[in-house]
């Protein structure tokens, strides 16, 4: 049997908007083998978590403070159970799943971590398989971005002004709907170096100063804002490097969502190449060891896992910016193979 169903969380921890008690929350969380989701991403928190949660008369509050979340923060948690789990996550062994959703991705995975990549200890390959997938249709995108301007618009203000505020689902509009506005120059953001050279020159400043204007016109460039936390980082702007982190990882999960990279049918769809390296060079810390160009589409990267002792293939969708390429740069791509 299929159970779903949704509890609104007001302020106030009173449940008015549904029928549901917390009592019943703790009969669905008697199992230490719940699966917690966080805005789309797979938490891996400690089993006490959940007997904590059964043990309680007011489950939200050690939620919340075991999630490093603002009870005000929360708007919506379901509990999913069957095979909607087992469709959604392919989580067989787990007895339930608690998605839950809030106002801000205010988790404490939206942090410095991803601005000091030398301190991760978490194997972000696990990232591929865990995140629930999205059906990414690029048709709808485009109908979204011509024909509602003003709401795509919204969708950037926000992503701009309150870093962390959107869904998943709204994280995929933004990014691959960038590809069908007049901004998208893809040619131009797969070639600049200036900020990338300035940083690693130690010209920090300069870097900031360069990157800051290369986001203004790609602001959802995954490249770009992985390099914008860092060099904030680097000049002591604890605040500024937060704020690029979080917007980094709005646009990450987008793509996370977009398929798993393992084969071409579910490979990872990107605007740019760029920001291929972004996902596997960057956050994942693996070392490219070859680079094919496949179906005039398709990237395929051949990466060693280091310590792992294997190398794996990593697939890239890359239709996004094979069509807004000139014929001259399309030339170059088809005879793409390189080890960088």
């Amino acid at each position: 049997m299929i159970r779903f169903f949704s509890i609104v969380l007001p302020v106030v921890f009173c449940i008015t908007a549904s029928s549901h008690t917390q009592t019943d929350l703790r009969t669905y969380i008697q199992s230490q083998d719940t699966l917690w989701v966080l805005n789309g991403k797979v938490l891996k928190e400690p089993k006490d978590l959940t007997i904590d949660l059964i043990n309680c008369a007011e489950p939200y509050k050690p939620l919340g403070k075991a999630l490093g979340i603002d009870p005000a923060d929360f708007t919506s948690l379901s509990v999913i159970t069957g095979e909607k789990a087992e469709q959604r996550y392919g989580a067989k062994r787990t007895a339930q799943v608690v998605e839950i959703t809030t106002k801000g991705n205010t988790s404490r995975q939206t942090t410095l971590e991803m601005a000091t990549p030398a301190k991760q200890k978490k194997d972000r390959f696990e990232d591929l398989a865990s995140t629930p997938k999205l059906n990414v249709s690029y048709e709808e995108i485009e109908d979204f971005v011509k024909n509602h301007t003003a709401d795509y618009q919204d969708l950037l203000n926000r992503f701009l002004q309150k870093p962390g505020s959107l869904t998943v689902e709204e994280c995929v509009k933004l990014y691959y709907g960038f590809a069908f506005t007049k901004s998208f120059d893809v040619e131009h953001l797969s070639f600049v170096t200036e900020p990338f050279t300035l940083f690693n020159q130690g010209k920090k400043q300069e870097a900031y100063d360069a990157c800051m204007k290369e986001l203004q016109k790609a602001p959802v460039s995954l490249s770009l804002l992985y390099l914008m936390a860092r060099i904030t980082f680097e000049l002591g702007k604890k605040e500024d490097s937060k704020y690029y982190s979080i917007r980094f990882y709005q646009i990450y999960s987008a793509v996370l969502a977009s398929g798993n990279g393992f084969s071409k049918e579910t490979a990872l769809k990107v605007i740019c190449v760029p920001d291929e390296y972004a996902i596997f060079r960057d956050m994942m810390k693996i070392k490219l060891l070859r680079q094919e160009f496949v179906d005039k589409r398709y990237d395929r990267m051949t990466l060693d896992r280091g310590n792992k002792g294997e190398s794996v293939i990593l697939w890239f969708d890359t239709y996004l910016a094979q069509r807004n390429l000139s014929p001259v740069f399309e030339g170059i791509r088809k005879g793409t193979t390189s080890s960088r």
